[in-house]
């Protein structure tokens, strides 16, 4: 991507000089009803934590990727391997040594784990939710 400035002279942007947000992306979510939105019994329920899912992602895109990778875990993010995972994506293949992103919501209580893209970082594939402290070891 190109910009000219005022004198006409062309500025090249990079990745590296732009600050990347978070966008979060649902293609992968894991089918395994452990760890997606089938969890919840009732319609209720489900609409309960979407909406509190949703206030959450929302909070998460005002904050860049370095922003958020200074904060501490409890506001920020932490990081696992997946092979501590206990769900797989669907249609998503990850070797063992993959880094997965954990954002804690709903004060604390849930996690939400997602894998960043390869090929556009500021793209999170949100593959699964941790409702009950089952997902992976803590």
């Amino acid at each position: 991507m190109t910009l000219k400035k005022n004198d006409n002279k062309k500025i090249k942007l990079t990745v590296s000089n732009i600050e990347e947000y978070p966008i979060f992306c649902f293609r992968y979510l894991t089918s395994n009803k452990d760890y997606c939105f089938k969890y919840f019994k009732n319609d209720v329920e489900l609409s309960k934590a979407k909406v509190i899912i949703l206030d959450e992602i929302m909070k998460y895109q005002h904050k860049s990727w370095l922003e958020l990778g200074k904060e501490s875990k409890k506001r920020g993010f932490e990081t696992i391997s997946f092979a501590q995972l206990k769900f797989s994506p669907s249609g998503l293949n990850l070797s063992n040594d993959t880094k997965l992103i954990i954002i804690r919501i709903n004060n604390q209580n849930w996690r939400l784990i997602g894998y960043k893209s390869d090929n556009f970082k500021s793209v999170l594939h949100v593959i699964g939710f941790d409702f009950n402290y089952s997902a992976y070891k803590h």
